[in-house]
């Protein structure tokens, strides 16, 4: 009998023993946590964290032997995941996002940065990197901001010239209207009126009848276009030919071509380049008006330029 007290007291001191090792761990846990070994020892932790709660689980069922075997384990383990971490080396370099910049230099630990070139080292994801409103992801121009002027903002990029005639909108006084010194507005003609799709003609231009010469009549008029190609040098045109109904449709269709060199023609002589107009003739088959009237007929002897690049 008095071996079995023996025994139990001895287990008992035993037991005592091993759960003073398990919290002397702990303490030896926590140092070792607040060393950076989260980062720098991971294994050892998690191995000295489990062991230690094996060990206590075991004491709490009295299984001794099982106990001081685990805690020794993490004993041992505890230990070396504090001489793992140095904690110069090993504290707030933690990557919590993953994006490759420490916890300790990145503004937004729990955001990863989207390493687009822009801004990449705070840490920080930049959805919109040039501020103007709209999400990278849809902004063509994701580093210019949009110029926000009612001219092709949703594309995201800046637009210097709207109009595309060579001067800058802060300059320009008709920002989206193609213009030409000095103010960059269209210049005003008597003649014709140069839009964004056309040239166009406010009168008609004369043909001798059933022939390609072109009557003295129309000459202002071709001049004033001649001036406005001169204005506006990046304009190309195609010089177009039209007739009415009446006659041979073979005859109109060459009747119509030959009338638009004939204009060509008569521009070149006007210092318009030739590689900027392309004639074509339509004959009768583009008619605007009703050909079985003569004022229709009238409309649809016509010469119409067809701007065709800017």
């Amino acid at each position: 009998m008095k071996a079995v007290v023996l025994a139990v007291l001895l287990a008992a001191c035993a037991g005592t023993a091993v759960r003073d090792q398990t919290t002397t761990t702990e303490g030896l846990i926590a140092t070792a946590r607040d060393h950076g070994a989260q980062k720098c020892a991971p294994v050892e932790l998690a191995m000295a964290e489990s062991h230690n709660d094996y060990a206590e689980h075991a004491l709490d069922e009295g299984n001794y032997y099982d106990a001081r075997r685990d805690a020794d384990v993490a004993a041992t383990n505890a230990q070396s995941a504090i001489d793992k971490s140095p904690k110069d080396k090993c504290v707030g370099y933690g990557d919590n996002d993953n994006d490759g910049i420490p916890d300790k230099t990145d503004k937004c630990p729990n955001d990863p940065e989207d390493k687009d070139g822009f801004q990449d080292q705070d840490g920080c994801p930049d959805p919109d990197n040039d501020g103007d409103g709209l999400n990278d992801t849809i902004d063509k121009c994701p580093n210019d901001p949009e110029d926000k002027d009612g001219f092709q903002d949703e594309d995201g990029c800046p637009d210097p010239d709207n109009d595309n005639d060579g001067f800058l909108d802060k300059d320009d006084k008709c920002p989206n209207e193609p213009g030409v010194a000095p103010d960059g507005c269209p210049k005003k003609y008597n003649l014709v009126v140069v839009t964004e799709k056309k040239i166009e003609l406010k009168q008609t231009v004369f043909f001798d009848f059933n022939k390609a010469s072109i009557k003295s009549v129309s000459f202002a008029l071709l001049n004033e276009v001649a001036q406005a190609m001169a204005d506006n040098p990046k304009i190309k045109v195609e010089v177009q030919g039209h007739t009415d109904s009446v006659g041979n449709d073979a005859f109109n269709l060459k009747l119509s071509q030959s009338r638009a060199e004939s204009v060509r023609t008569y521009l070149i002589k006007r210092g318009v380049s030739s590689d900027r107009m392309v004639p074509k003739g339509y004959g009768e088959n583009v008619p605007i008006a009703d050909n079985r009237t003569e004022a229709g007929r009238s409309q649809n002897r016509r010469v119409e330029f067809v701007i065709t690049e800017h």
